[in-house]
């Protein structure tokens, strides 16, 4: 969809909401206020475990066809970013759906690994015309859990471009670790094909301010992914907020977190996750 403004001087706001049939979750979707510069799109999370799994959106807002060439870094089963890579086909002013995105790369004969393990990483989209020209286009997934009585349980992510990418820091707010939800941390080295980039979070409490303590000095490799269970639970804080900093390295950075239904993975609760994008501060 495109939403223009056709009269009046003011500004407006447009979302959308992927309802699920069986659960009526609501997974929101953001709106992109431009779909490009050309360049490459980072999804921040492309997931297969056996709890979740996502699917792939891919758009081509242009007037001609275009190739999408996408790189999925899976850092999550080994611990080392794994590259595998992949081709799309976009005819102009089309959009793709790909489910189960990680089986498709295993069905087309790419060394994944099989089913029932667990599978995760940052997906880096670029774009390109027929005469190999960069061109725009439009990245995101929606990652979800299968419900009991039909039906799933999800959360989209959009593609950020590298310009959006945080550079020295990063702020991520509305933390919560009670008995109703918990919150995961994730972090991604955005520079796929640059080097190393050392990050470090420090934890506040959201009642007082006060710093409850910093993390070590986490080193991810090229376009490597890596998450933090329940990042509040060792600093004892049922509400918080958190800021990640570069320490070393010069590539970019993304940072975002998902509160998730049940205090624990596996224990009562939907296991439902909300989307928290980080507010890049430089």
């Amino acid at each position: 969809a495109v939403v223009e403004r056709v009269s009046g001087p003011g500004p407006f706001w447009a979302y959308a909401v992927f309802n699920d049939n069986g659960t009526n979750d609501g997974s929101y979707v953001a709106p992109s206020p431009r779909v490009g510069p050309a360049g490459t799109a980072v999804v921040p999370a492309v997931v297969e475990t056996p709890s979740f799994e996502s699917e792939i959106v891919l758009a081509n807002p242009g007037s001609v066809a275009v190739t999408a060439r996408l790189l999925w870094v899976e850092t999550l089963a080994t611990g080392k970013p794994r590259r595998f890579e992949s081709v799309e086909a976009l005819p102009a002013r089309s959009q793709r759906i790909l489910p189960a995105f990680v089986d498709r790369l295993r069905r087309r004969f790419v060394p994944v690994g099989g089913r029932g393990g667990s599978y995760s990483g940052a997906l880096f989209v670029s774009f390109e015309s027929a005469d190999g020209r960069p061109a725009p286009g439009y990245a995101g997934a929606r990652t979800a859990a299968p419900a009991g009585d039909g039906g799933a349980f999800g959360l989209f992510t959009p593609g950020s471009s590298l310009a959006e990418c945080a550079h020295r820091e990063a702020w991520l707010f509305g933390l919560r670790q009670d008995g109703a939800v918990r919150t995961n941390l994730a972090l991604v080295n955005a520079g796929h094909d640059g080097g190393d980039v050392t990050l470090r979070y420090e934890v506040f409490d959201a009642d007082t301010g006060r710093k409850a303590g910093t993390s070590k000095d986490l080193v991810l490799g090229p376009g490597a992914w890596l998450q933090v269970d329940r990042v509040l639970l060792p600093f004892s804080l049922r509400e918080g907020y958190v800021r990640v900093s570069r320490v070393s390295g010069v590539e970019r950075f993304l940072a975002y977190a998902v509160v998730n239904d049940g205090a624990s993975p596996g224990g009562p609760g939907t296991h439902d996750g909300s989307f928290v994008p980080m507010e890049a501060a430089e």
